[in-house]
């Protein structure tokens, strides 16, 4: 099985969500009578399913390969310590 550890934040917030709407369910008593009540489930029902197919969106995508892996960071790196030269020897040729 691969790991995909930048999909655990999607599947968080899901469970999160989830976690929150039946707190909410709980505090309420039992004798209090709210007619939106099946429309704000309907809604919390609704956007959950919303979440999970964005998360199998997000899972259905592949995996980026290794040189994009490896070259991004580096790529990063460099075009830092360009941009630091340039600055250093520019504010080091006006002073």
């Amino acid at each position: 099985m691969r790991q995909y550890p930048h999909y655990g934040t999607c599947a968080i917030k899901v469970l999160r969500f989830a976690r929150s709407s039946s707190k909410l369910s709980k505090s309420r008593s039992l004798e209090e009578k709210d007619v939106s009540t099946p429309r704000n489930y309907q809604e919390s029902i609704e956007q959950l399913h919303q979440e999970v197919e964005a998360l199998a969106e997000e899972m259905r995508r592949p995996a980026p390969t290794i040189i994009r892996v490896t070259l991004l960071p580096f790529s990063i790196g460099a075009a830092f310590a360009l941009t630091m030269f340039a600055v250093i020897a520019f504010a080091l040729k006006h002073v």
